[in-house]
């Protein structure tokens, strides 16, 4: 189950949700991010990964999430949360 869980997170795809919150990441930097979650156990939501990335606070990250998925919505980009459904439909 965890290695289905972390081939999954390693999808070019979902790469590029995640990288679209910091320019400049490689896929290749995301995927090394992906590899010390998944040893150090830590739950890799795009909200984590910013604070991650950035050396930043959950908080902090969580504005930033918020405002760059505003972006993508306004921009006619539709967030990847909005393709896989909301919550309450999974």
């Amino acid at each position: 189950m965890a290695w289905t869980l972390k081939k999954r997170a390693l999808d070019e795809g979902l790469s590029e949700y995640y990288r679209s919150f910091i320019p400049g990441i490689t896929h290749k930097q995301y995927c090394r991010y992906v590899e010390k979650a998944f040893e150090e156990e830590i739950v890799l939501s795009p909200i984590t990964f910013i604070a991650i990335v950035k050396g930043i606070g959950n908080e902090k990250a969580t504005e930033i999430f918020f405002e760059k998925n505003k972006e993508l919505t306004d921009s006619g980009v539709i967030p990847a949360i909005a393709r896989f459904g909301e919550a309450s439909e999974v």
